[in-house]
């Protein structure tokens, strides 16, 4: 990722912390600013308070499932961008259910959650 975008602030919101821990370092080396939520009470407290350009979220914290709180996002804008890390068998039809998120099935690499966040950070390109 290049660091056009200086001021972006992504939350990633994983109860794994290896996965927050690498996607947290991997989009600050991009010069980005990155908070962090391991909970559904946490991901609540920091929408809250906060404005974030792209959320990336799991769709299960702590076997808790985030549909409700997926679907609130993609509701009215509250952020430019919707990253799901999603570890389950349909992940078809959560994008069907979520149609503007990117759906990141897990496993996965860096490559694509960074692939999708520079996505929604970029700039768009009318004709003059």
């Amino acid at each position: 990722m290049s660091p056009v975008h200086a001021r972006a602030t992504i939350l990633v919101a994983d109860d794994e912390p290896l996965t927050r821990w690498a996607l947290k370092r991997t989009l600050e080396q991009a010069h980005l600013e990155v908070a962090l939520a391991s909970s559904r009470d946490a991901v609540q407290d920091l929408l809250a308070t906060g404005e974030f350009d792209v959320v990336v979220l799991a769709n299960e914290l702590r076997h808790e499932c985030m549909l409700g709180v997926l679907a609130a996002l993609a509701g009215p804008p509250r952020a430019q961008g919707l990253v799901i890390l999603y570890d389950g068998d349909s992940a078809e039809e959560l994008q069907r259910v979520i149609p503007t998120a990117v759906v990141v099935q897990k496993p996965f690499g860096l490559e694509a959650v960074t692939a999708a966040v520079e996505g929604f950070l970029e700039p768009t390109r009318e004709a003059c």
